[in-house]
């Protein structure tokens, strides 16, 4: 089950109105004739201040761990470091950055977060528009989150819990005209995977489907244990926001989480490198979502589509949107399931490359 939901927000702050092209001389034109001329909404709250009040409710919600931001099309920070709780200080960071040079210049922010909260894994996304369309709410904070694992109960109560307490959070710290919140959620659908538009050729090298993806680096998800995690690498330090100390360890720069005292799962973005044992069974961030699919189907996975593509709205772009399953049985008793999620890419297309956004590897 995928659940998400969306906090949109607009403020007292004075806005403007104005054409989105009205230095074109063929405005006159347009005007003269009677054609409609496009509008858009220009913000007057200051950036600098807006975010760094948005940080603090976030915070205050158990939300602290940055992966990216960007400024328009530009990228100030990229975790590829995966450091956990760095937002508070790239933030303000940013902050002394975008006023002292770019809080006029800018169209829109962008701040990707990610949390674990309640064993559900969280994507959050903060969109900061100066600039928008007629009707178009300038805050926006969209939810994604993931049950860690199948046995995760009570998971929809648990993801609004945190929705809800980032929006108790923001009326304590700004002051909202209007705010709403949305909630949606997605099964799997258990289908057949989605059909190729067309053949895209893969290294000759792939056909073969037998491919071994564990032991990674020593460690073999379901069977090794916390004991053997703790020779392997180093154990995470720190305190998720339920105030339970991270359960992974580190191995040669990997995570590898695990519930009940064995490894269960692994949990990678675009912005962490794939281990070069997976590279050799052709696992790329550069794939696209065709060649991804036709991939894991001639290394033997059965496909399940959880949202099969479609284009949303990403930074004032279109960007592709899709999540499937790739599960192959490894033995008697065990499952190794890939789940890919595909969005922020900006890029609307199947066949376009670089389109993934995260992958997460476990068993069942």
């Amino acid at each position: 089950m995928k659940y998400s939901a969306s906090i949109l927000i607009s403020t007292y702050n004075e806005t403007y109105e104005r054409f989105t092209d009205e230095e074109n001389i063929y405005n006159y034109f347009k005007e003269l004739f009677g054609k409609n001329r496009s509008r858009v909404i220009e913000e007057s709250f200051s950036a600098p201040d807006m975010l760094i009040k948005l940080n603090t409710a976030l915070k205050s919600s158990g939300i602290n761990n940055l992966v990216r931001i960007t400024h328009d099309d530009t990228d100030f920070f990229l975790d590829t470091e995966n450091e956990p709780n760095d937002m508070d200080e790239v933030i303000y960071k940013f902050k002394d950055i975008l006023k002292n040079a770019f809080e006029r210049f800018y169209e829109e922010i962008a701040v990707v977060m990610e949390s674990r909260q309640s064993q559900i894994d969280f994507v959050i996304e903060l969109l900061l528009l100066r600039v928008h369309q007629v009707g178009e709410y300038p805050i926006q904070i969209n939810f994604t989150g993931l049950p860690k694992s199948t046995g995760v109960v009570d998971c929809e109560n648990k993801f609004k819990l945190l929705v809800n307490k980032v929006e108790q959070n923001i009326h304590k710290f700004i002051n909202v005209s209007d705010i709403t919140i949305s909630f949606t959620k997605k099964t799997d659908q258990n289908t057949n995977e989605t059909k190729l538009e067309e053949d895209i050729q893969i290294n000759p090298k792939l056909q073969s489907k037998e491919c071994s993806f564990f032991p990674l680096y020593g460690v073999i998800l379901g069977k090794t244990s916390v004991k053997d995690l703790a020779k392997l690498g180093t154990k995470a330090k720190g305190r998720d926001t339920d105030n339970q100390p991270y359960k992974y360890y580190v191995v040669n720069d990997m995570n590898f989480w695990y519930d009940t005292n064995i490894a269960t799962h692994i949990y990678l973005t675009y912005t962490s490198p794939i281990p070069q044992k997976w590279r050799n069974c052709g696992l790329d961030w550069s794939l696209s979502y065709n060649e991804w699919l036709k991939l894991f189907k001639r290394l033997g996975f059965f496909v399940s589509n959880v949202e099969l593509p479609k284009k949303e709205w990403y930074r004032g772009k279109r960007t592709l949107v899709a999540e499937f399953h790739a599960s192959k049985k490894i033995s008697n008793k065990t499952q190794l399931v890939f789940e890919l999620h595909f969005n922020y890419s900006q890029k609307t297309s199947v066949n376009s490359k670089g389109t993934i956004y995260s992958l997460r590897v476990r068993v069942n």
